[in-house]
């Protein structure tokens, strides 16, 4: 090894203490329409369901109810330290209150990444550190994980109160911020126990709520989709299920 392959392989399997903050990178995406150029991005993170490693992200950043598509070309980069990890999407699983009804208490979307395209063990390690919760209570401090910078990307952290509230009967919870920029899909942590656990991410901000962020309130929909991943659950009738159509296979 040279010096630099030295330093990303202690990276790699260094005791972590922020594998929170690991855990987190930027999702790639082109939505599949000739109306729409470019490529979008938003965030995400990584999980383990069960045995597996996924990620998790909001689902409109996966699913287009303009054109009611799964987007494509859809690749999940890492950004902490030297580690610059281009995972390809395999198949992203979105539950049909999202694709069907666009209901944004159903925001969230689940990534399968293709194997064999990054390092198993080093992203189980870091998941393995994150417990995903179902159970949020009042007035918890939530930390809200979000990427700044252009060039040099760089994780920060807000933390803030979280409240419960239903908004176009949908359960929701929601924390004050006053920041203009789209955080879609950046996980919301919390502590317990000394354990960091997640209990929703970024959804929307609403005009008739200004200065407010949403995140959908984790509940049955998760627990379907867990299953299903683990192959618990053979009824999958709420589910949206897609193989990604990938476009190219080597960066974003």
């Amino acid at each position: 090894l040279n010096y630099r392959e030295y330093l990303i392989e202690k990276e790699r399997y260094s005791v972590r203490e922020n594998d929170r903050i690991r855990s987190i990178g930027i999702l790639s995406y082109k939505i599949d329409s000739p109306r729409y150029t470019g490529r979008r991005s938003g965030y995400g993170n990584i999980i383990k369901v069960g045995d597996n490693i996924a990620i998790i992200t909001a689902a409109h950043c996966v699913y287009e109810i303009g054109v009611d598509k799964f987007n494509i070309d859809m690749n999940f980069s890492t950004v902490y330290g030297s580690l610059k990890d281009h995972i390809p999407i395999e198949s992203a699983i979105i539950h049909k209150n999202w694709g069907i009804n666009h209901e944004i208490g159903f925001d969230t979307a689940v990534l399968i990444p293709q194997k064999g395209s990054y390092d198993f063990k080093y992203y189980y390690d870091i998941a393995s550190s994150i417990k995903e919760t179902f159970q949020f209570e009042e007035n918890i401090e939530l930390s809200i994980a979000y990427i700044k910078g252009l060039l040099i990307k760089k994780i920060e952290c807000i933390n803030v109160q979280g409240r419960k509230e239903f908004i176009y009967g949908n359960k929701m919870i929601g924390v004050e911020f006053k920041g203009k920029r789209g955080l879609s899909g950046s996980p919301w942590f919390f502590q317990e126990n000394g354990e960091w656990k997640q209990i929703a991410l970024t959804s929307s901000k609403l005009k008739s709520q200004k200065n407010m962020l949403w995140g959908p309130e984790w509940g049955e929909e998760m627990v379907e989709i867990s299953n299903y991943i683990q192959g618990k659950g053979l009824d999958d009738q709420n589910l949206m299920i897609q193989k990604i159509k990938q476009e190219r296979r080597n960066g974003i």
